[in-house]
């Protein structure tokens, strides 16, 4: 896997609203309680572009222990990112998030730290590999995995990914 550094993106609503009538994991692309879309990080697995949401930080995160669906960002203080939630994504759907263009001063310092974090070598290292770890599990043991039921299908929303049209 090519471990570019790491970028912020957004997808648009259409395409998360596509991908929501074939995998109900995949995340609603703005939040009830605000009217931001959520952002990812965006990587490639097997040639395929791929959209791990963030999440903002919440209590629950500091007591919740890594594990190869779920990156605590600076031990959760920063939030997390969902590789259970990862999505295949075109490049017709992505939009890069400017940070400097973010008027909220608090979640653009949230966004720059969380940004930091996940481009620290180590840090970027390691949801690389968790992120392919989990596609191939998910891709190869299915229903057998552990994580089935907390992961998007990878495999369907692939195809799905290939059949959008603007």
């Amino acid at each position: 896997m090519d471990k570019k550094k790491l970028k912020f993106y957004i997808v648009t609503e259409e395409y998360m609203s596509y991908l929501k009538k074939y995998d109900e994991k995949v995340m609603d692309n703005r939040g009830i309680k605000n009217k931001r879309p959520y952002i990812g990080v965006l990587f490639e697995i097997d040639r395929k572009k791929y959209l791990a949401p963030l999440s903002s930080p919440k209590p629950k995160h500091l007591t919740m222990k890594n594990s190869l669906d779920f990156v605590k960002i600076n031990q959760g203080e920063f939030g997390v990112i969902n590789l259970n939630n990862m999505f295949p994504v075109i490049e017709e759907v992505i939009i890069e998030k400017n940070i400097n263009l973010e008027e909220d001063n608090k979640y653009k310092e949230l966004l720059v730290n969380q940004l930091d974090w996940c481009n620290k070598m180590e840090n970027r290292d390691n949801i690389y590999r968790k992120a392919e770890k989990l596609y191939k599990e998910i891709l190869n043991k299915k229903e057998q995995s552990r994580f089935w039921n907390r992961c998007c299908n990878f495999s369907l929303l692939e195809e799905k990914a290939i059949e959008f049209i603007l």
